[in-house]
């Protein structure tokens, strides 16, 4: 090959991203993608173990650069933007971590009940442990309900229990831009979308709602 490539062996599973899949009750599904992310953060990776690794702050900094001529109203994405302007960049308060970068259900196998692999290793970086965590919370509020993503959170924690939240709300956010101007070209019934929608609606909410000096946060 012309370029690094890396095998791996062949692990069989299935993929689940909706709740009709299921094959486990939600706060165990939930709870086995905490306990591997907590498993992750925690292993003891360090900056010298992959210095070819981007930084997190570096990348999502660049991504919150480039404005989109024509933002996401669907997603909120103006009044996201506008937040994250007046609170970016986070501040650092957590150790610096392996991040997996894109942990979501899609990228994770299921066999016979059990979290089987995680996949999808390209956007890997290290960086706070909330930028993981955030994505998540954000993809489980969207596809399995806010239940499933205080679930998560909650499980996560507890593994994890030194893990600062004072950025929660820098991380939600950002997060909550991945799927701006996309999330429409994704050929979905309408009734999914509109599911999705909702669910990414409620998350931002639940963001915008944790900013220093919003009144719920008084």
């Amino acid at each position: 090959m012309p370029v690094p490539y890396l095998v791996t062996e062949f692990i069989a599973g299935e993929i689940c991203t909706e709740p009709s899949q299921l094959s486990l009750p939600v706060s165990d599904f939930s709870g086995q993608l905490a306990a591997v992310l907590a498993r992750l953060h925690t292993a003891g990776f360090t900056r010298t173990d992959a210095p070819y690794l981007p930084d997190i702050r570096t990348t999502a900094s660049h991504r919150l650069r480039a404005r989109p001529a024509q933002p996401d109203t669907a997603l909120g994405e103006p009044a996201v933007r506008g937040a994250l302007a007046t609170i970016w960049p986070p501040p650092h308060l957590n150790t610096p971590v392996l991040l997996h970068g894109d942990f979501w259900p899609g990228n994770v196998l299921w066999q016979d009940g059990a979290l089987a692999g995680v996949l999808d290793w390209e956007d890997a970086a290290f960086g706070d442990p909330l930028a993981d965590l955030c994505l998540t919370r954000m993809e489980l509020c969207m596809a399995f309900g806010s239940a499933a993503m205080q679930s998560f959170t909650v499980e996560y924690l507890e593994r994890v229990p030194g893990t600062d939240l004072t950025a929660l709300p820098h991380w939600d956010l950002y997060a909550a831009l991945r799927h701006a101007g996309r999330m429409s070209s994704w050929g979905l019934a309408v009734t999914d979308l509109a599911r999705l929608q909702e669910g990414h609606r409620s998350f931002v909410s639940g963001a915008l709602a944790r900013l220093p000096g919003s009144p719920e946060e008084r």
